[in-house]
C-alpha cells in the first residue's frame, strides 16, 4: 500500500523491487506472500528498500522487504493499495551509484516504480473510493 503520488501534489510513498531472474523473483514474491497486514486497526504499508548496492547481479540479499504502521490519510491525500507493479530495465541502473539520467536509489529507502491500484480511503476531493 501506498500515498498517493506526488505529482497530485501528495505524499509519496512507491514500492517497487527488481530480480534478475525467474528464481529471484520467486524468492521476492514468496518473501510477500509470507508477510500478513495486520489485522488490527493499525494498517501497516510494506516497502522494498535496496540494502546494499549489487556486485555483480543482484541477489535477494540486495534487498530488504520493510514494514511499517501506515499513517493516517490526511485532508487533500488517498490511500492506494498496489496491484499492479511495472519492473522496468532501467531500475537496474538505479541500483548503482554514479552520473546517470535518472538519480540512484538510496539505500535503505523505499524503491520507486510506477503501480496501478485501488483507492482503499480518501480525503481528496477528485478521488474515490
Amino acid at each position: 500500500m501506498g500515498i498517493a503520488p506526488s505529482s497530485l501534489g501528495l505524499q509519496q510513498q512507491p514500492q517497487a523491487c527488481y530480480a534478475p531472474t525467474s528464481m529471484g523473483m520467486a524468492r521476492l514474491l514468496q518473501l510477500i506472500e509470507n508477510e500478513t497486514m495486520t489485522t488490527t486497526s493499525t494498517r501497516r504499508q510494506r516497502e522494498f528498500h535496496l540494502k546494499s548496492r549489487p556486485q555483480g547481479v543482484p541477489t535477494v540479499d540486495d534487498f530488504e522487504l520493510a514494514e511499517f504502521d501506515m499513517p493516517s490519510v490526511k485532508d487533500g491525500e488517498f490511500l492506494v493499495q498496489n496491484k499492479w507493479l511495472s519492473v522496468d530495465p532501467y531500475m537496474r541502473g538505479r541500483m548503482r551509484e554514479g552520473k546517470s539520467y535518472v538519480a540512484p536509489y538510496e539505500l535503505g529507502k523505499p524503491m520507486e516504480g510506477r503501480c496501478v491500484g485501488e483507492v482503499l480511503e480518501s480525503k481528496h476531493p477528485k478521488f474515490s473510493v
